[in-house]
């Protein structure tokens, strides 16, 4: 994953190329660890992102 803070989205397009990368067999078995591990972090990014969505719109609809 990039050293700077990506976006939702950006996380999103990135796990789009990923998928597409493997389900081409685009990925050699030495890169599949690293590709693997790049996947397992955005879509944690993205699971935390959604979560921190969900908590302010509960938030938002708890207040008077």
């Amino acid at each position: 994953m990039k050293k700077q803070k990506m976006t939702y989205e950006e996380s999103m397009q990135r796990l789009e190329q990923i998928i597409d990368q493997i389900q081409k067999d685009q990925t050699t078995m030495s890169e599949l660890t690293q590709v693997l591990q790049e996947a397992r972090e955005l879509i944690k990014f993205c699971e935390d992102s959604l979560r921190n969505v969900q908590d302010k719109l509960t938030e938002f609809n708890d207040e008077p």
